[in-house]
């Protein structure tokens, strides 16, 4: 047995593990209590030492700079804890007042790039909750690194520093303790990839937000506007990574596809943007790669597209029924009826038509997608990040003895 895997080694993951989530309890309790200005105040601070340390940050300063107006973007939105969301009156004329909340202490996993983690802080200390993060392990010393900064910023405010804190990956045990430690983390989201999901889920006793990777479809109608599919093609396939834009994979109607596919190979090709086709597409551009069977499917990296003619849209629909992920899936269309017909069908959390995937507001922007059956469902944004809580008779005199 290797050290690593001596009860002694063990035991003090534990104990680190244990102590971390007693810690993030403790700051969540202030953040209960905190209002907005020092919430806001805290996500000012995060953005300030982000670009005045920028120096000893992984990745470069666009992107840092990127991420410090996100901040200051979620510390302009609207307080999402507090106002009354429903009010009722009993018949013994006691008041119930129904107010959103933060959820407490949240546990997110992930394994990509350290600096992303920043876009979670937004709606996550907007919201009042702690957060507790745990990186991939070739990953953990560039995050502790911006976790460094991010607690150092908080330290100047009010609100507590170990409302952030880096679970380390060091031992694997860290993840098993922390994934089942039911009653002490309110919630889980794990971002990571398939394998390590796949062992997640089932395991997990902390409740979870399933989020599904970015995935999705443009079905282009025989009545699509070609400037219109080339814009939205080009917008979702050129944006930064982890924006947040899920289109991989372009439907076709038949009767356009010898109209549409060379103006689309055109745009893509100057953006650098690698094609592949089934065989209908490949007889109009026989210089496309040729798609397998396996590869509708697959998520794929940005900047790779996948496109097929399809016979209609009932055949449109089914192919994103077979190999969609419930995440985004987009119509270009002049038909109402097929448009309606395509948002009534479809099974994703988003459904647009004509029109790209949003990244123009804050929640818009979040990493965090959820593509499961119970709410949340789609991007987490502030609203999706608390829960509720009942008061009673909270403006009558309370009896005194």
């Amino acid at each position: 047995m290797t050290a690593a895997w001596t009860p002694r080694v063990q035991a003090r993951t534990f104990d680190e593990v244990t102590a971390a989530i007693r810690r993030s309890r403790a700051a969540a309790g202030e953040l209960r209590v905190a209002d907005r200005a020092e919430r806001d105040r805290a996500l000012l601070a995060v953005a300030d030492a982000l670009e005045t340390r920028m120096p000893r940050l992984p990745a470069d300063q666009h992107t840092h700079e990127a991420f410090a107006a996100e901040l200051r973007d979620w510390a302009g939105t609207a307080d999402p804890l507090g106002p009354i969301l429903r009010e009722e009156q009993r018949r013994d004329g006691a008041r119930l007042r129904q107010l959103r909340v933060p959820i407490g202490v949240i546990a997110v996993l992930f394994d990509d790039a350290p600096h992303h983690m920043l876009r979670l802080l937004g709606p996550l200390l907007k919201t009042g909750n702690a957060v507790l993060l745990r990186a991939a392990r070739h990953h953990h010393a560039a995050t502790e690194t911006l976790v460094d900064v991010v607690r150092g910023a908080l330290a100047t405010t009010r609100v507590p520093p170990d409302a952030v804190q880096l679970i380390s990956s060091e031992q694997r045990s860290s993840l098993r303790y922390l994934i089942t430690a039911r009653g002490d983390v309110d919630l889980l989201i794990p971002l990571v990839g398939p394998g390590l999901r796949a062992t997640i889920i089932p395991e997990a006793t902390v409740p979870l937000i399933e989020v599904a990777p970015s995935k999705g479809h443009l079905y282009l109608d025989a009545t699509a506007d070609p400037q219109l599919a080339e814009d939205i093609v080009l917008h979702c396939q050129t944006q930064p990574t982890g924006s947040g834009l899920t289109i991989d994979t372009v439907l076709v109607h038949p009767d356009i596809a010898a109209e549409l596919l060379p103006r689309l190979g055109t745009a893509l090709r100057r953006a650098d943007i690698q094609v592949r086709g089934d065989k209908a597409a490949r007889t109009v551009m026989p210089d496309w790669g040729q798609v397998e069977d396996g590869d509708w499917a697959t998520i794929h990296q940005q900047g790779q597209l996948l496109v097929a003619v399809t016979p209609g849209l009932d055949a449109a629909i089914a192919h994103i029924e077979h190999n969609g992920s419930g995440h985004t899936e987009v119509i270009i269309t002049d038909d109402g009826q097929h448009a309606r017909e395509f948002c009534s069908r479809v099974d994703a959390a988003t459904v647009l038509v004509n029109t790209a995937p949003a990244t123009d507001t804050p929640q818009h922007r979040s990493l965090v997608y959820s593509t499961q059956r119970l709410a949340p469902r789609g991007p987490l944004g502030p609203t999706e990040l608390t829960t509720t809580k009942w008061i009673t008779n909270l403006d009558r005199d309370i009896p005194h003895g």
